[in-house]
Protein backbone atom coordinates (compact mmCIF):
# COMPACT_ATOMS: atom_id res chain seq x y z
CA UNK A 1 0.00 0.00 0.00
CA UNK A 2 1.03 3.24 -0.53
CA UNK A 3 2.52 6.28 1.25
CA UNK A 4 -0.27 8.56 2.66
CA UNK A 5 -0.71 11.50 0.46
CA UNK A 6 0.52 13.97 3.80
CA UNK A 7 4.21 12.23 3.98
CA UNK A 8 4.83 12.04 -0.09
CA UNK A 9 6.79 14.75 -0.07
CA UNK A 10 9.08 14.23 2.94
CA UNK A 11 11.14 11.46 1.48
CA UNK A 12 13.25 12.66 -1.21
CA UNK A 13 16.17 10.26 -3.18
CA UNK A 14 18.55 12.14 -4.71
CA UNK A 15 21.17 10.15 -6.69
CA UNK A 16 24.71 11.47 -7.57
CA UNK A 17 26.25 9.76 -10.69
CA UNK A 18 30.49 9.55 -10.43
CA UNK A 19 30.95 11.09 -14.11
CA UNK A 20 31.90 8.46 -16.26
CA UNK A 21 35.94 7.94 -17.33
CA UNK A 22 37.04 6.88 -20.21
CA UNK A 23 40.45 6.91 -19.49
CA UNK A 24 42.04 8.56 -16.39
CA UNK A 25 42.55 12.01 -18.27
CA UNK A 26 39.55 11.91 -20.11
CA UNK A 27 35.33 12.62 -19.06
CA UNK A 28 32.51 12.45 -20.42
CA UNK A 29 30.52 15.82 -19.61
CA UNK A 30 27.21 15.32 -18.45
CA UNK A 31 25.80 18.12 -20.39
CA UNK A 32 27.29 17.90 -23.99
CA UNK A 33 28.26 14.16 -23.76
CA UNK A 34 31.42 15.33 -25.21
CA UNK A 35 34.85 13.76 -24.38
CA UNK A 36 36.99 16.58 -22.39
CA UNK A 37 40.45 16.82 -20.44
CA UNK A 38 39.40 15.72 -16.80
CA UNK A 39 41.13 19.47 -16.02
CA UNK A 40 38.17 20.90 -17.57
CA UNK A 41 35.75 20.09 -14.55
CA UNK A 42 34.92 21.37 -11.68
CA UNK A 43 35.79 19.52 -8.52
CA UNK A 44 31.68 20.37 -8.06
CA UNK A 45 30.63 20.54 -11.11
CA UNK A 46 28.92 17.21 -10.94
CA UNK A 47 30.13 15.75 -13.94
CA UNK A 48 29.55 18.87 -16.22
CA UNK A 49 32.28 20.79 -17.87
CA UNK A 50 33.85 24.30 -17.10
CA UNK A 51 32.52 25.54 -20.98
CA UNK A 52 28.98 24.12 -20.08
CA UNK A 53 28.89 25.80 -16.55
CA UNK A 54 30.14 28.86 -18.04
CA UNK A 55 27.63 29.19 -20.65
CA UNK A 56 24.57 28.14 -18.08
CA UNK A 57 25.89 30.73 -15.86
CA UNK A 58 25.59 33.64 -18.63
CA UNK A 59 22.00 32.26 -19.69
CA UNK A 60 20.70 32.65 -15.52
CA UNK A 61 22.88 35.08 -14.53
CA UNK A 62 20.03 37.18 -12.62
CA UNK A 63 22.00 40.61 -13.14
CA UNK A 64 22.53 39.86 -16.76
CA UNK A 65 18.89 39.47 -16.85
CA UNK A 66 17.84 42.51 -14.46
CA UNK A 67 20.03 44.68 -16.90
CA UNK A 68 17.84 43.42 -19.85
CA UNK A 69 14.13 44.32 -18.64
Amino acid sequence: MGEPAGSAGTRLLVEFLVPEKLCRAVMICECCRRPKSANDFDEEGFGICEECLRSDALIFDPDTAARRY
